[in-house]
């Protein structure tokens, strides 16, 4: 694990697919912890933060990667940069499943004057010829002690509890937000040349523990599964999306 830090901020980035596992304001949870939990027959790991690469959501048939990628899943080398920034490095990274793509991915987290940032940057392996087409995107699970939260997109409201379920929700502007329990609110700004304005997706669970996951695609398969960015050694990608805490 590599902590890093901002006054009176902290978070955690482990090397285990760069995901954020925890996020703190001194001794106050940001976000959900990660942990197991029972969704139907099903254990996932939720809490924290983590990208999704190659692919959000199911892969293209041709590959073998599972749901939302392996990056997540996958040991890197952790290198702390500063105090307030760290990255998860991986060199060579099979990107389907087969061994006919590789990459080289860079997971990072960052505190920028108070703005926690996500990162992910990718670039085609020089000795790959060919393409590949990517559709990653950045998943959030925020903590909600009291079970109340509501999503905006810019001032329009998209979701709020008690619904319980996912909806997408079209962006109608630059950011939209996130309030927590009557109090704290989180705006979150995508950024980079290829994230999907057209629609992310959130969900409130009302449960315990309770928490609103945020999913930001930044490149949405079309209605044929085809993939939304392609890749070459000579066009690699970067994106960030940072999230501000406002106190109400």
């Amino acid at each position: 694990m590599t902590e890093i830090r901002f006054g009176l901020q902290s978070a955690t980035l482990n090397p285990q697919g760069g995901w954020i596992d925890s996020w703190h304001i001194g001794d106050q949870p940001i976000l959900l912890p990660r942990q197991r939990l029972k969704f139907g027959n099903k254990k996932r790991d939720v809490g924290g933060m983590h990208v999704c690469f190659p692919y959000y959501g199911k892969a293209p048939k041709r590959s073998m990667l599972p749901e939302n990628g392996h990056v997540f899943r996958t040991l890197g080398t952790p290198q702390r940069v500063a105090t307030e920034k760290a990255e998860v490095a991986y060199s060579g990274l099979n990107c389907l499943g087969s061994g006919e793509m590789l990459c080289d991915v860079t997971v990072g987290a960052a505190f920028d004057a108070g703005r926690f940032t996500q990162s992910l940057r990718v670039a085609a392996a020089a000795r790959q010829t060919g393409s590949l087409r990517v559709s990653p995107g950045f998943r959030y699970y925020f903590s909600t002690p009291q079970g109340v939260a509501t999503v905006y997109s810019s001032t329009t409201e998209v979701v709020r509890s008690p619904d319980f379920g996912p909806k997408f929700f079209k962006f109608t502007g630059q950011n939209f937000l996130i309030g927590i329990d009557g109090g704290r609110l989180l705006e979150l700004v995508p950024q980079g040349a290829f994230w999907d304005s057209r629609r992310s997706l959130a969900c409130v669970w009302r449960n315990d523990p309770c928490f609103v996951c945020v999913d930001v695609l930044v490149a949405h398969p079309d209605s044929n599964g085809a993939a939304g960015i392609r890749l070459t050694s000579e066009r690699p990608l970067e994106l960030q999306c940072m999230v501000t805490i406002r106190e109400r």
